[in-house]
């Protein structure tokens, strides 16, 4: 079917010998019998030559593939295969197969790879290879899960019910030692799961709730939101999964209220202000050690949307903290509380909820630069969360004033 370097006649003859092949089911049937056979060269060259079908004619392959006794199952089968390139070319040619515009018979594919046990082989593949090692095997399996999840609430369902939720949640579930250690393909496997993440607990089904709803997780996202040893992809979909697990969730909110996380990363702005409150503290290798110590995750939260570059994180970070006020009076009056009394600069800790929102809501000395009033912008907006819906809260951030 390839006609790379050719001439418009070879081209068009290669596309009439594919519609050939693409248009009679028995060809179709038997190229996917032809899988059955073990040798190598078989398979590698008929996966291709599937592949390369459903480029050209995605819709009329991925119903004769369907529609053909033991199709699916005969392409899922190649998973088990150990040859690494074979796994490889039957992952590229299931992203092509479950991507989304087969109509209505790639509806059913869908559910035939899910019902087969497709998640739990491609999750197989994501635990044996390592999500943060962040290989293309992991990435292409995570984007055929995706492909199987994505606005499929049957797919979804499933999902959960076959305890992948909570498989996926570990695989979520990062050391600081791990994060720090991510590179360019590991935060692109890392974002895949995210995404992952997000079409399944959009199912909001209880089960998928508890298995993103563990202290581990939570300090393992809050801390892959605000690293710069991720993308800016990773930390937006870090807090967009934060808040999915936190919305009307008293439990989980309670657990990012009290979680700790250390991640080494302060804006500049905090950084200073924290190396000038804090006495002693002048040489940059203690400034490094201040920069690694724990901080409350809603701190880290706020930091993001008062001082990222990114407009997707500062959003993504206001929605995580409208999440966390949501049916928790509790902790939005905490909160208020915190924004009208935040702690003696000379407590433990330089670094305060309150204290931040403050200093981001407070007039500023001289011309304002564009980051300055976006920062008070984001700053109003938090506020506007911390009150929202609740008049007791209202009447707390009454009593405060913003400064001299």
């Amino acid at each position: 079917c390839s006609a790379s370097g050719a001439g418009t006649g070879t081209s068009d003859t290669a596309r009439a010998n594919a519609r050939i092949l693409a248009d009679d089911a028995s060809h179709v049937a038997m190229l996917l019998n032809l899988l059955e056979e073990t040798d190598f060269y078989v398979r590698y060259h008929t996966i291709q030559l599937l592949t390369r079908l459903l480029e050209h004619f995605g819709e009329k392959l991925c119903s004769t593939i369907a529609n053909t006794e033991m199709g699916v199952l005969r392409l899922m089968d190649m998973l088990s295969d150990r040859r690494e390139i074979i796994r490889n070319e039957i992952l590229l040619l299931l992203v092509s197969l479950t991507k989304g515009d087969g109509g209505t018979s790639g509806l059913e594919v869908h559910k035939i790879v899910a019902f087969e046990g497709g998640f739990d082989r491609l999750l197989d593949i994501v635990v044996a290879e390592s999500l943060v090692d962040g290989s293309i095997i992991v990435q292409d399996s995570l984007y055929v899960a995706n492909n199987l999840l994505r606005e499929n609430p049957s797919n979804q369902k499933f999902f959960v019910e076959m305890g992948c939720a909570e498989r996926l949640a570990s695989l979520l579930t990062l050391t600081t030692r791990q994060i720090l250690r991510l590179n360019e393909r590991s935060v692109i496997a890392v974002s895949l799961a995210l995404e992952t993440a997000q079409h399944v607990l959009s199912s909001e089904l209880p089960a998928a709730s508890a298995a993103f709803g563990k202290a581990a997780i939570i300090t393992s996202l809050v801390s892959l939101a605000s690293t710069t040893h991720s993308s800016t992809g990773v930390r937006a979909r870090a807090l967009q999964v934060l808040s999915m697990c936190m919305r009307g969730r008293t439990e989980v909110q309670a657990e990012v209220g009290m979680a700790l996380v250390s991640a080494p990363w302060y804006p500049p702005q905090v950084a200073e202000r924290i190396t000038a409150a804090t006495s002693g503290v002048s040489d940059r290798a203690n400034t490094a050690d201040t920069d690694a110590n724990e901080g409350p995750a809603l701190v880290r939260i706020l930091c993001v949307a008062l001082y990222s570059a990114e407009e997707a994180e500062r959003r993504a970070a206001i929605e995580c903290l409208r999440a966390f006020v949501v049916e928790n009076d509790e902790g939005q009056l905490h909160l208020a509380a915190l924004a009208v009394t935040p702690p003696p600069t000379e407590t433990e800790s330089a670094l305060s909820f309150g204290r931040e929102l403050l200093h981001a809501l407070a007039p500023q000395r001289g011309a304002e630069s564009a980051s300055i009033r976006a920062m008070r912008w984001y700053a109003c907006r938090a506020l506007e969360c911390i009150i929202a819906d609740s008049s007791a809260a209202k009447e707390i951030a009454l009593r405060g004033s913003v400064g001299d």
